[in-house]
């Protein structure tokens, strides 16, 4: 029996029924959706209440939630904290306690036992967004460590801390304006976004699709599956389509459309063991009842988003590679990497 996946959009919350036509919108209308997050008791999501073009044009008025629901996907609560979440990004629940990427500011909000607290992991303060060039939009926990991802200037920066001190031990480069960052049998993962790819910071690149963006990760132990998004201007995304590409170890893959809904930001699996969150297993979602409770959301069995000619994306791939250099430099002279 496969196991439902929840991926948040640029326009809402969706439950899909693995191998069937079936996909429900569990919820909409409080703007963008991002971090997905899950507890053993509930499943968390970010909602930044709203749109995306307007959020991004006016972030002094944008206000984020969490939104919390049980794993009937009943909303149970909702997480406001007494400071502004603005641009949320990824979520990641371990060691008791929610952690919250709240880009705009270059901040992580911490929720436990009903408490707030802020974590500025470049220092920066309350005016960050002022001045802010490091997108951090990522965050994973492991083992006694902390690692955040984003990208400067489209640069991919992964970095990784100590999570007793929170001290900084080290930062490399992985990919082209990437998102997510994870471990898997003793390599760090991220998503060049840009690129269409998965890239390791030793170096190894997995092509994803060709000429798309990506964002979103599930990995099993033989599986994976991406969010695939069209590569758009900022006003063109929110009614975009999207796709989740699933790469089975071994045999063929397959893809999943949806029309517009916009962007993928986040893709989970509670009830699989998952490299990308592994602090907690979650339970399987039963959709038995859903389609009385939820819109259903129309689905493509296959791609709804052409990806670039092979040679083509070679071409572009060699410029971005150049690129990447060229900004990396021009960011080392400014001393902000």
């Amino acid at each position: 029996m496969q196991t439902p996946l929840l991926i948040s959009t640029s326009r809402g919350f969706i439950c899909i029924e693995e191998n069937t036509p079936d996909a429900w919108l569990v919820d909409s209308g409080r703007g963008t959706y991002y971090g997905i997050s899950y507890s053993d008791k509930n499943i968390y999501v970010a909602a930044r209440r709203v749109a995306y073009t307007t959020g991004k044009d006016k972030m002094d008025e944008q206000e984020g939630a969490i939104l919390v629901f049980d794993y009937d996907l009943n909303q149970v609560d909702e997480l406001v904290a007494p400071f502004r979440l603005r641009d949320l990004h990824q979520l990641y629940y371990f060691n008791n306690a929610l952690w919250i990427v709240c880009t705009y500011d270059c901040m992580i909000a911490i929720y436990r036992d009903g408490h707030w607290d802020k974590w500025y992991p470049m220092g920066e303060g309350d005016d960050a967004g002022k001045t802010n060039v490091h997108h951090l939009n990522s965050i994973y926990g492991s083992d006694g460590m902390i690692y955040l991802g984003g990208s400067i200037d489209r640069v991919g920066m992964i970095y990784r801390y100590r999570e007793s001190d929170r001290e900084l031990l080290e930062r490399c480069y992985a990919g082209y304006s990437s998102h997510n960052v994870w471990r898997e049998n003793g390599s760090v993962y991220t998503l060049s976004s840009m690129s269409g790819t998965c890239v390791t910071t030793e170096g190894l690149v997995e092509i994803v699709s060709r000429g798309n963006f990506i964002r979103g990760v599930v990995a099993t132990n033989d599986t994976k599956y991406f969010g695939i998004s069209e590569s758009l201007s900022r006003a063109s995304r929110e009614g975009s389509g999207c796709m989740i590409k699933k790469i089975p170890s071994p045999g063929p893959g397959s893809i999943i459309g949806i029309r517009a809904y916009g962007q993928i930001n986040e893709i989970r699996a509670p009830g699989r063991h998952d490299f990308a969150h592994p602090s907690c297993i979650g339970r399987r979602i039963d959709t038995t009842g859903f389609k009385d409770r939820f819109a259903r959301v129309p689905l493509v069995n296959g791609p709804c988003m052409k990806e670039m000619s092979a040679w083509y994306w070679r071409a572009r791939s060699g410029f971005q590679y150049f690129d990447i250099k060229r900004r990396q430099r021009r960011l080392q002279a400014k001393r902000l990497i």
